[in-house]
């Protein structure tokens, strides 16, 4: 609660006490679990007394948690039957799989593409990067080899392996 006070004094630095009382209380009311009872009037009001007293709140930084990135419109998501969740997660998947393409080599195998994006910096699995081959069709090792096409069962097992092997 005093983050919040402290967040609607930032908001409106000329804000009054009985104005962020009644924020706090507004708060309270809609989105705090009260069913205890814990939180009375006389304690918003300490909170609130708090915050219009707290020296220090000129040094305070809030930072952004980067939600948000991708929104989705309730209408739209209602109207085709999309549950808003899941139809933002697959926009966050698309947008992973562009930033992905910027950089990734299909002529190379995924680990070798690991190794890379870890050279440069880049923060990525191995497994986003399988599902992200297995979107698009690419293969996971495009210099392997079925065994069906270099296998001569009529030559003995040790020539097959130096074959395998060349």
């Amino acid at each position: 609660m005093f983050t919040d006070g402290c967040i609607i004094r930032k908001i409106n630095p000329g804000v009054t006490f009985m104005d962020l009382f009644f924020n706090l209380v507004h708060r309270v009311y809609f989105y705090y679990d009260n069913s205890d009872g814990v939180l009375s009037d006389e304690l918003i009001a300490r909170k609130a007394y708090d915050v219009m007293n707290y020296t220090e709140f000129d040094a305070m930084e809030f930072k952004s948690l980067d939600a948000g990135k991708v929104t989705t419109s309730p209408g739209y998501c209602r109207e085709h039957g999309v549950s808003r969740r899941s139809y933002s997660r697959k926009a966050l998947m698309y947008q992973n799989y562009e930033s992905i393409q910027a950089w990734y080599e299909p002529g190379k195998s995924v680990t070798s593409n690991l190794k890379e994006a870890r050279d440069r910096g880049l923060t990525v699995s191995l497994s986003t990067l399988r599902r992200y081959c297995k979107f698009n069709n690419i293969p996971v090792n495009p210099g392997h080899c079925d065994i069906s096409e270099w296998y001569n069962p009529a030559v003995s097992v040790r020539l097959n392996l130096q074959t395998a092997r060349a």
